[in-house]
Formats: C-alpha cells, sequence, structure tokens
C-alpha cells in the first residue's frame, strides 16, 4: 500500500497536461518523469525502517496527553527534519479528563468485583506492564447500584421494544452490546430513558471466538479484552472550546456546561459481561438480541444487581496539552498549493494497528520523498506531513488544527490524504470525493495486492 501512496503523492505534487500513455494528466515526457520517479520512490522504501518505526512507537501505550505520547512527537519530527522537511509542533491544551478509578461489582446473586483490564499475556509483553485503564472517554461519574437490563444495542429501536415489553430501564444498569452504533449514541439513549449506567461489551457474535480465533492465537477480541472509547458526542474537536481552536490563552466552556454523558460508562470484556448476563431472569430476549455466549440471553430486570462507579479529573487536571506535529516540503512552482497528508498518533494502547501504522507509512514516505527530493525530483506543489494527537478523543487534534488554520487551508489545500489503520490484514478501503474515485481505481491496478498476484 506505500507503492499506491507514492503513486498518489506524486500524481497530485507532480503536474502535468493532457493524456499519455496510459497516465491520465500526463504528457508522454511527464508520463515518463512521473514512471520514473515512482520506480525510485519505491526504491527507497525500506521495509526494516517501516518495521523499526512501528515497534518503537508503539512498544508503550501512548494516550493522548501522557509523556510517552509527547516523545511519539519527538521521534516523528526529529525523523522528517534528518530528511531536509521543515518541521514544527503545535499544542492545543484540551479538555480530555482521564479516570481517577472505576469500578464494576456484581452485588446479586454473588459478590465478585470485576477486573476490567486485560491480563497479562506471556506472547504480548505490552500486557506485562503500563496497560491503561479500561475507560470511555468523557464518562459521566458517580457511584450507583441497580438491576441489570440487558437492551441489545443500547439503540433507539432496542428501547421502543422494550417498552413494547412492558420493560423500563429507569433506575436500573443498562447492559448493551457495541456494534451499529457510535457508542456515544448509546450513553445518550441510556441516559435519557432514566438508566443509572451503561456497561458496554463487545458480544463474541460480532468481535471474538463466534467470529474466529481470539487473541494472541488469532486477530478476534479476548474475552478479558474491553474496547476503550470516546464517549463525545457534542461534535468533533475539543469539546470545551467547540468552533475555535484551543490555544494558550483560549475561552474555555465552564466544565458543568460541556456536553457529555452524565451517568457512569465502563467498557466491559465479554467473559466479565457473561457473569452478569447469564443469572439475568425475565423475559427471554427477541431472536435477534440473542449474543455468542453459550446460553440463552434474558432481559432481566431481576436476576442480577451492579453496582458501577466512575471517578474522573475535575478542574484543571482535566485538561492536557495536546501535540500535532507538522513537516513542510516546499514545492518549486506552486509553492503556495498544499498536499497534506495526515494520520493520528494517539492510542488508547500501543497502536500498532490504530494508528502507528498510519504513522509510520507516513515517515517512511517522507523519507523517500525527501530522499528523491535531495536527487532533484523536487515537488512542483508544497507537500505538508502531519501527524494528530487526540484523534481517540474525537478527531480533537485535527479539528483545532483546521480551527487554527481555516483561512490558510480555504484558500492553499489542494488534496488531503488521511491514513487511519493503513496496514491492517489484506483487506483495502478507500473513500474520498466521488471525482477521484476513477484515478484511486486506476492507482490500486498498480499496486500489488499482498499474498496475491494481482490488485482487486
Amino acid at each position: 500500500m506505500i507503492r499506491f501512496r507514492f503513486a498518489l503523492l506524486a500524481a497530485l505534487c507532480w503536474p502535468a497536461l493532457g493524456h499519455a500513455q496510459g497516465i491520465s494528466g500526463f504528457t508522454a515526457q511527464d508520463a515518463n518523469r512521473q514512471r520514473a520517479l515512482e520506480r525510485l520512490l519505491d526504491s527507497l522504501v525500506q521495509p526494516a525502517s517501516v518495521r523499526n518505526d512501528s515497534r518503537r512507537l508503539s512498544a508503550v501505550p501512548h494516550v493522548a496527553g501522557t509523556p510517552a505520547q509527547a516523545r511519539t512527537a519527538d521521534y516523528v519530527l526529529r525523523q522528517l527534519a534528518l530528511v531536509g522537511f521543515d518541521t514544527a509542533r503545535v499544542s492545543f491544551k484540551v479538555y480530555i479528563p482521564f479516570q481517577d478509578s472505576a469500578v464494576v461489582e456484581l452485588v446479586q446473586p454473588t459478590r465478585r468485583r470485576f477486573k476490567l483490564e486485560e491480563p497479562p499475556l506471556r506472547e504480548d509483553p505490552s500486557t506485562l506492564g503500563g496497560i491503561w485503564p479500561a475507560m470511555n472517554g468523557f464518562s459521566g461519574v458517580g457511584d450507583v447500584t441497580g438491576a441489570v437490563v440487558y437492551a441489545n444495542y443500547g439503540l433507539p429501536a432496542d428501547y421502543a421494544r422494550l417498552d413494547s415489553l412492558g420493560v423500563t430501564v429507569r433506575g436500573r444498569v443498562v447492559l448493551a452490546r457495541y456494534g451499529r452504533s457510535f457508542r456515544g449514541v448509546k450513553a445518550r439513549e441510556a441516559e435519557s430513558h432514566g438508566a443509572l449506567a451503561l456497561l458496554l461489551y463487545s458480544d463474541p457474535q460480532q468481535d471474538g471466538y463466534f467470529v474466529g480465533p481470539t487473541y494472541p492465537n488469532g486477530p478476534m477480541r479476548h474475552p478479558d479484552s474491553p474496547q476503550r472509547g470516546s464517549l463525545g458526542v457534542g461534535g468533533d474537536g475539543d469539546l470545551s472550546t467547540p468552533g475555535w481552536p484551543a490555544t494558550t490563552g483560549a475561552h474555555h466552556l465552564p466544565q458543568d456546561s460541556i456536553s457529555g454523558p452524565r451517568i457512569p460508562v465502563v467498557p466491559l470484556g465479554y467473559r466479565n459481561a457473561q457473569a452478569i448476563l447469564q443469572p439475568l431472569e425475565g423475559l427471554e430476549v427477541p431472536q435477534s438480541w440473542q449474543g455468542g455466549l453459550p446460553f440463552r440471553y434474558h432481559i432481566g430486570g431481576s436476576g442480577a444487581t451492579v453496582r458501577v462507579c466512575v471517578w474522573a479529573e475535575r478542574g484543571e487536571a482535566a485538561y492536557k496539552t495536546i501535540t500535532n506535529t507538522i513537516a513542510i516540503l516546499r514545492g518549486t512552482y506552486l509553492p503556495d498549493r498544499w498536499v497534506l497528508v495526515g494520520g493520528h498518533r494517539d492510542a488508547w494502547g500501543p497502536g500498532a494497528a490504530d494508528n502507528i501504522s498510519g504513522v509510520a507509512t507516513i515517515l517512511e514516505a517522507g523519507r523517500a520523498i525527501g530522499r528523491a527530493a535531495a536527487a532533484g525530483y523536487r515537488p512542483k506543489r508544497t507537500i505538508i506531513l502531519a501527524t494528530w494527537d487526540a484523534e481517540e478523543w474525537g478527531l480533537i487534534g485535527s479539528v483545532e488544527q483546521v480551527e487554527l488554520m481555516a483561512d490558510s487551508l480555504d484558500r492553499q489545500a489542494v488534496a488531503y490524504l488521511n491514513l487511519d489503520m493503513p496496514a491492517f490484514g489484506r483487506s483495502f478501503h478507500a473513500a474520498g470525493a466521488a471525482t477521484l474515485w476513477d484515478f484511486i481505481k486506476d492507482l490500486t491496478l498498480t499496486a500489488g495486492q499482498p499474498g496475491e498476484s494481482l490488485a482487486v
């Protein structure tokens, strides 16, 4: 896929005229130069270098706002400066409160406090220390106890079905599975229907042994692995500075007026979810609500009671400094026209796929482009390689950058290529403006498909 991205960058940054020799937009002379450039870029890619970047950047969890994440910015800037890019860091002060602690405890039928994080795995050194707590960013806080109701995916249609069955979640704890919508919508619906708290789990029917071998023997979710993620639904970007950049000295909304759930929300692995689901009583679920755990699901309202507690940072501690990295290689012919490539650096854990694979691709592309420029292939348009912070909390770093640079981006940006999980199995997916469809399809025909002889 790096081959595909180089072709895209080259086509965007080195302009040409007309149509010849099978390359849209290129004269015969420029088409030959384009092919020579692509061959050079391909020859400059070093798989060992990509592997080294991936291992170094994903060695430890690097959540936005932590020292480990700040070090990833230093690494990226250092690597791109070495190959001739002008580099800069752009920092913002944003609202991303970490949890002080969270508790999920089965009260009835037997008392049991759940361990929420993954256990250490001998096969995975990153699990042997420093695992980030199981959390949903922007969860409400509180200490509540109530009977459990299973609400399928926790979406409006599911609550309508519960109503038709005479089941209420008011004053109870909702257990819902991930899937079919954003987790923040599930939190909003649970709260609007009067639930005390929400527990979210990944059912093995969608992400677990029901689908295939589980980690570390396969790619599917381990029974003790919770799905971390943000609940922010107030719009992308920093929730405390909606519509303006969170630069030093910027006005922030009062914390009690920042949008987000007011009820505690905690993610669970499906082994813990099973211990709550299995004793549930009441009606059997509709067949479409049945998941992949090895027993018949019931809606509940009785049979299991849980305590859910979340305590989170408040006041000044809830704000963190995040850092975007910007690397610029100035064009020779149209320097005020920008082609931008970006991907986020932050993760809820080591983040090898999401999204160190994107950052490592950007770094290796930057090295090849920088070396090609040194060999005389200077881009005609300016190339900007960016890595964003705090994406996992709601696209915060990239949105703040756009809010800061809106006028210049509107005038000067030609195209933006986003890399998020570009190396994740053998499947390929691309999305963008409809006018790029034929262009992308043509480019895929020149890129080898891993494990197969032809691109599709």
